[in-house]
């Protein structure tokens, strides 16, 4: 499981995201900056990184058609437009 965490400047946790099973869609596919992500290591991204993750989760939207999981890819969208708004805001992806 992959859990997606907003977080301000400060490292200060605004809101978080998982769902049980989501590292069958957003690992192993070509999904862009996404493509990078796996379940040793986590990844951060900047409010500059956010387009290409937008993106990135669209094209895994593509790749499901199970209702919660496009629920939650819409949560991850959400979170990404949010961190593109706040300058310093941080967005990690992480199977710890």
């Amino acid at each position: 499981m992959i859990t997606v965490v907003l977080e301000e400047g400060n490292s200060q946790v605004l809101r978080t995201t998982s769902l049980e099973g989501n590292e069958r869609v957003l690992l192993g596919a070509d999904l862009g900056i996404l493509s990078r992500l796996d379940e040793f290591s986590y990844d951060v991204f900047c409010e500059g990184d956010m387009g290409a993750v937008i993106e990135g989760v669209q094209k895994a939207k593509l790749l499901t058609s199970d209702a919660k999981m496009l629920s939650h890819l819409e949560e991850i969208i959400r979170l990404a437009i949010h961190c593109k708004n706040v300058k310093g805001a941080t967005l990690t992806f992480t199977p710890f």
